[in-house]
């Protein structure tokens, strides 16, 4: 079964789901969250560290500028919505073995 209900395409952006959990080794992709990725975090549970972390691993999977990755919702939750403008590289780039 794929599970690509995590993100959606509207011409040159993506919208992602993304389920974060923090306090990692290294920030990773862990797998799928109901409807999100699940991405662990290299940072402590602080809402504004957390962002930032998953904008920087966002630009950097996604080959763009960290400008180019947009919070749409969840800046204070667990379950957050991005957006990334610009990418060649598909969102399935990013999905668990």
């Amino acid at each position: 079964m794929a599970h690509n209900r995590w993100f959606s395409q509207s011409g040159n952006a993506f919208t992602l789901r993304i389920h974060v959990q923090a306090s990692g080794k290294k920030t990773e992709c862990l797998g799928y969250y109901g409807d999100a990725l699940k991405i662990r975090v290299a940072t402590p549970p602080v809402s504004s560290k957390m962002n930032l972390c998953l904008v920087t691993w966002l630009a950097d999977q996604f080959g763009v500028r960290p400008q180019q990755v947009g919070l749409v919702s969840g800046e204070n939750t667990q379950n957050k919505v991005f957006t990334i403008t610009g990418s060649k590289v598909s969102p399935e780039k990013l999905n668990p073995a």
